[in-house]
């Protein structure tokens, strides 16, 4: 019985993942095509959309917190200072990346600041095998590559795609 349990929380957790992934995709795709005007790249109108993104989070998402402890699915509870500075380090990460991320959308395109988002993929791998020392599959290798060839390939043809627009 707990097994199925588990099973029941790792499917509702990967259809919580998917939903979320189709979200971002969204987000991005609409931000792109909708929201920065072609061949526009004003600073002051890239951050005024990143605030406005950031204040309707602060503004809704913590109304779920307060459903799922009314309702007694998750506990609120306050966080230790060990948990508190964890938070905030990982909001001050999620600030830049999400920030950077956004520039990086409004001076290119969705499509290519996605492809350059996998490229930490073949990073993290070269920080595991050196810093950490773990083993790493070929496999993984061929992968790396594979990522790094296809974000300079997408690149190159991007870069063409916009000098002959011009």
């Amino acid at each position: 019985m707990e097994r199925i349990f588990k099973d029941n929380k790792r499917i509702l957790g990967n259809a919580i993942t998917a939903c979320v992934a189709v979200g971002i995709g969204l987000v991005q795709a609409l931000f792109g095509k909708y929201t920065k005007p072609y061949r526009y790249c004003s600073m002051t109108f890239v951050n005024f959309t990143t605030f406005s993104l950031g204040l309707a989070t602060f503004l809704f998402n913590w109304v779920m917190i307060v459903v799922l402890d009314v309702y007694g699915i998750e506990e609120f509870v306050f966080p230790n200072l060990a948990q508190t500075v964890s938070i905030l380090a990982n909001s001050i990460s999620c600030l830049v990346y999400n920030s950077c991320f956004i520039i990086a959308i409004a001076l290119s395109s969705p499509a290519l600041a996605s492809v350059g988002v996998m490229i930490t993929i073949p990073l993290i791998v070269i920080v595991d095998v050196f810093v950490e020392g773990t083993k790493i599959q070929t496999s993984v290798y061929f992968a790396g590559l594979f990522i790094l060839s296809g974000f300079l390939i997408f690149s190159y043809e991007q870069f063409k795609e916009d000098s002959e627009s011009e």
